[in-house]
């Protein structure tokens, strides 16, 4: 049986931040803002607790793709847009 040849992942123009829990969790909370959404009320949402929530804005969660995903809908955004760090944003 001759061997596969392997496959090079997709190049894709955009880099992941390396600190893909602190932006996912400055994004969602800018997202919540902007919903007019508490912390409480996305926990409610989503069945997490409301310091969990906390937890994650803070970028101290490690996060499931399936709670990322609850997350971005609650807020209505795209997983991936949460995981970008937004150019001309002050995140220090």
């Amino acid at each position: 049986m001759a061997a596969r040849p392997r496959r090079e992942p997709p190049k894709s123009e955009e880099v992941l931040p390396d600190d893909l829990q602190s932006v996912f969790g400055q994004n969602l909370r800018a997202a919540r803002h902007k919903a007019h959404l508490t912390q409480a009320q996305v926990a409610e949402r989503t069945g997490l607790t409301q310091q969990y929530v906390s937890w994650v804005e803070a970028g101290h969660a490690n996060l499931t793709l399936a709670t990322m995903a609850n997350l971005a809908k609650v807020v209505r955004r795209e997983v991936v847009g949460l995981l970008r760090r937004n150019r001309g944003r002050n995140t220090g």
